[in-house]
């Protein structure tokens, strides 16, 4: 399921040492978060648009609990 390839994808960007607002620039693309509102058109998530930490954190967390749901 290219949803699920997604997020290991997307799991592995949180998992790596590089700065926040790299993982941010890579969640946040058309690879990870537009794929995602493209394949799950019922997909939200509620965006604390506050640091980028905490971005990428609330759109992986809202990612994973979808993924559990399906």
């Amino acid at each position: 399921m290219e949803l699920q390839r997604i997020y290991f994808k997307a799991k592995g960007i949180i998992a790596s040492n590089m700065s926040w607002e790299a993982k941010y620039d890579l969640i946040f693309s058309p690879e990870i978060s537009q794929e995602v509102f493209k394949l799950a058109r019922d997909f939200d998530y509620c965006d604390p648009d506050t640091t980028y930490e905490e971005d990428v954190i609330a759109f992986f967390n809202s990612f994973e609990e979808y993924l559990c749901g399906l």
